[in-house]
């Protein structure tokens, strides 16, 4: 483990990792000479509308998401520590908080646990805590997080992704019982769903593991205890990232 001013480097025969202590996350993640991830994780608690979010036949809950700034959170990493628990294992410890960009009364404190072994294994534990009440206004000026996970940016060599959950297609948490649980895979480029009005598309729920694999098909694997899901979102007439990164959302939801 070595450190250069924001950049914390652990690396051994096969691997490198570095963390950015200023942002609070990965700066790359490197195995075998090849990069598996470019960035992240960040936390994410929103994601772009469906379209029962959008119509005003009822509520448009998507407006108090973005009303209140939770769309595009600011993230500020407030302490950080590292502990060498033997020879072969290093614990790095990020306390990040994510504020709404429209008040920091609106807040969600995160920690960032990783554990990483002699022989590359890396293990994250993340608890986030929300604090959304603010002073005067009622209770359920938020009506719900439309996700609750964290983003990652995947080097761009990643090009099928595989997991064990519901599939082959997209899957939400109230549409799911016709899909198959099991092994599915499918190439990156193919996650589009063309719907007539843009939204979000490609989620996949149930899933407890999934693997993103590069075009010479070393793997890294990512594992979740949670009832997850993972998507990718198309734009809407909201806001949206401009970005031409490869983005991986690995989410928990709140049902």
């Amino acid at each position: 483990m070595k450190s250069n001013r924001n950049l914390l480097t652990v690396s051994g025969p096969e691997f490198e990792y570095a963390f950015d202590t200023e942002a609070g996350s990965l700066q790359h993640l490197r195995y075998q000479n090849q990069e598996l991830l470019s960035g992240g994780p960040k936390l994410n608690a929103a994601r772009m509308p469906i379209m029962n979010e959008v119509s005003t036949w009822g509520e448009a809950e998507i407006d108090s998401i973005y009303t209140w700034g939770l769309d595009s959170l600011i993230h500020e990493t407030h302490d950080f520590e590292t502990i060498r628990l033997d020879d072969e294992r290093i614990r790095i410890r990020f306390d990040v908080t994510s504020y709404s960009n429209v008040t920091r009364e609106m807040k969600l404190d995160n920690r960032f646990v990783y554990t990483i072994h002699g022989n590359g294994m890396i293990r994250l534990d993340h608890t986030v805590t929300p604090s959304i009440e603010i002073p005067g206004w009622p209770i359920h000026h938020i009506q719900w997080f439309q996700k609750m996970g964290l983003g990652f940016t995947l080097s761009g060599d990643m090009q099928n992704l595989e997991w064990f959950g519901r599939g082959p297609f997209e899957t939400y948490p109230d549409r799911k019982t016709g899909a198959k649980t099991g092994i599915h895979s499918l190439a990156i480029k193919d996650i589009h769903i063309p719907y007539i009005i843009p939204q979000d598309f490609g989620n996949r729920t149930d899933v407890t593991e999934n693997r993103v694999q590069s075009t010479e098909y070393r793997k890294q694997n990512t594992e979740s205890r949670d009832q997850s899901t993972e998507n990718r979102g198309q734009g809407t007439g909201y806001r949206k990232p401009v970005t031409e990164d490869l983005l991986l959302n690995r989410s928990c939801f709140l049902c």
